[in-house]
């Protein structure tokens, strides 16, 4: 079930602390809440207690990988609605592959810029919700517009 919380919950799974710093406290900045994990088992457990609106997902983590959680996330029908924007240091085409294929919504090279990812949080998030509460048989503005949203 989503977070009642009036502010957007964003999971961060982030196993350097500089870069989970960075990225907490842009959001909370730019008024999401926001909650960390360390590697993917303690992502998972967190998407799954507090249903998140976005995961900003670090590829290369402890324990389970990146791509491993966010495929986890995808086939539970009960999270379809969480965005999840996949992050690495890898630049080349086949990471930004391997993100997307495991169902990430959008990849993020690093390092970014904190405006880029507050943009793509937004429009993650707003395509998420959009499609959420869009009937099945009805496409999203952002659909109309060409964009694609997995």
């Amino acid at each position: 079930m989503p977070t009642t919380s009036p502010k957007p919950l964003v999971l961060i799974v982030e196993d350097h602390p500089d870069t989970q710093s960075v990225v907490a406290e842009a959001f909370e900045e730019n008024g999401y809440e926001t909650v960390v994990a360390f590697d993917g088992d303690m992502g998972l457990a967190i998407v799954r207690e507090r249903h998140p609106a976005l995961v900003c997902l670090d590829l290369n983590l402890p324990r389970i990988s990146g791509h491993d959680v966010c495929e986890r996330i995808r086939e539970d029908p009960s999270l379809q609605d969480v965005a999840i924007l996949m992050m690495s240091a890898g630049r080349t085409p086949e990471t930004h592959a391997h993100a997307l294929e495991a169902g990430a919504d959008m990849y993020l090279p690093k390092p970014f810029d904190t405006e880029a990812l507050l943009a793509a949080a937004k429009e993650l998030t707003a395509a998420r919700k959009g499609r959420r509460e869009a009937p099945e048989d009805e496409l999203t503005d952002l659909e109309l517009a060409g964009v694609a949203v997995s």
